[in-house]
């Protein structure tokens, strides 16, 4: 019980991190720009954090770098941190944290359409292009917003279109970036890669200050304790330790769970602006931000519902449909997922009384075509997925009750589980013999 609730006390803390701590970033920007140039404030940030990371992983791997590491890391680096970082910083001279926020995040709508041209992706369905269209509607009431819905801004109109259409190509390039990143492959870790793009992004940034002319006003002695503190905010909670809250909950959670920091933290930037620095909020802001937020909900939709049978290796392919009911081919089934986590000291055991109970009664129902498990070690939590087939809804019924979609427990799964999945996922599927899964 005792390591349950410390792991649960962690993921908490962990995705608290990545909420607000990534919404916060933005008005930390702002109140760094008081006293630093947008490019000098940007590259400090990053070469700082760099440095402290690549230093460590330098320490604790016995892996270094190659050429080739170096050359992959600076492309990325240049999407990721010169270009959609630089993008910000520079951008929130003129317009509010909180709007600079909300047309960050849509990234997500790069995401699709980058991946749909470039990298061969599928073709987005019908919700994945709603998401596309009322994000793109959301980000031009953004861009759109005149003078007199943002007095407090510090820029004039025209120059807040510029910011705001600076800001949208950042996200574009990181989207580039996030999918550069993915194919990129090296004998390294990804923190150790991440603080090389940290690195040579900073360092581009600072040769773009001093190209721009910002090292001939500047002084260290002009920047003010809150600008100070507001950029070791941002280097030591805003990067090193946000970033690897992050890291660690890919390994322990599921990407689609992970992904829900995209819809808090424009909230969180919005809100803390509009809280500590009064940055305005319009009702074309209010729908603006609506529409974003709900087009990431369309964007997120088909993956999350993927999420559960990403993992699964099968001599077989899958064809889903929209629902798991009214069968009507003979080579049609059901699949029924589930997911639960356990400490990894009680994973073999764990593993053992599934084959005793659960494992032994699916068998045991008519209806039933086959049972598969699959675990991955995480550290001190390693994750379950079981997947069953089934040939009807009623076969279903017959082992977890008239409410199919719930969840069967049996009692003594509490003493393993570190949460009890309220829900089980289902989907037709279509099993078509000599496919690739």
């Amino acid at each position: 019980m005792i390591m349950r609730n410390t792991i649960q006390l962690k993921i908490f803390t962990a995705f608290a991190i990545i909420y607000f701590v990534w919404g916060s970033t933005f008005l930390a920007i702002h109140f760094a720009l008081e006293t630093i140039p947008p490019f000098f404030m940007a590259g400090s940030r990053f070469l700082i954090a760099g440095s402290l990371l690549f230093g460590w992983q330098w320490w604790k791997s016995a892996h270094r770098p190659t050429v080739g590491d170096w050359k992959k890391a600076l492309l990325s680096g240049m999407l990721m941190i010169f270009i959609a970082n630089g993008s910000i910083a520079w951008a929130e001279q003129y317009i509010p944290s909180g709007l600079a926020a909300l047309l960050s995040a849509s990234i997500s709508i790069w995401m699709v359409v980058f991946g749909w041209v470039f990298a061969a992706g599928s073709r987005p369905n019908k919700f994945t292009l709603s998401g596309v269209l009322l994000g793109m509607t959301g980000v031009a009431l953004l861009t759109g917003m005149g003078t007199e819905a943002l007095d407090t801004a510090a820029g004039s109109g025209s120059l807040m279109v510029i910011s705001a259409l600076v800001v949208i190509a950042g996200a574009a390039s990181w989207a580039l970036g996030s999918l550069y990143s993915r194919q990129i492959k090296t004998g390294i870790s990804f923190l150790y890669l991440l603080s090389m793009q940290m690195l040579l992004g900073g360092a581009a940034l600072l040769l773009l200050g001093l190209v721009q002319g910002e090292w001939q006003a500047f002084s260290i002695a002009k920047i003010s304790a809150g600008s100070g503190a507001a950029l070791v905010y941002l280097v030591v909670i805003g990067t090193l330790v946000a970033y690897s809250a992050y890291v660690w909950l890919l390994k322990v959670s599921t990407p689609d769970k992970v992904g829900t920091y995209a819809f808090f933290n424009p909230v969180v930037a919005v809100f803390i602006g509009w809280w500590l620095v009064n940055e305005p909020v319009t009702l074309k802001m209010l729908l603006g931000a609506a529409a974003i937020l709900f087009s990431i909900l369309l964007i997120n939709r088909p993956r999350i519902l993927m999420a559960k049978l990403a993992t699964l290796k099968s001599a077989q392919s899958f064809t889903f449909q929209k629902n798991f009911r009214n069968l009507k081919a003979e080579n049609e089934m059901i699949a029924r997922t589930w997911q639960g986590t356990v400490p990894t000291e009680k994973a073999d055991q764990y593993f053992q009384y599934l084959q005793k109970t659960g494992l032994s009664d699916y068998r045991n129902i008519q209806g039933n075509q086959g049972i598969y498990v699959f675990r991955r070690e995480a550290g001190d939590m390693t994750h379950f997925m079981l997947l069953t087939l089934w040939n009807s809804e009623e076969a279903i019924k017959e082992f977890a009750g008239e409410d199919a979609e719930k969840a069967h427990y049996y009692p003594e799964e509490k003493d393993f589980l570190l949460k009890l999945e309220p829900n089980a996922t289902h989907y037709n599927v279509a099993l078509q013999p000599g496919g690739n899964a």
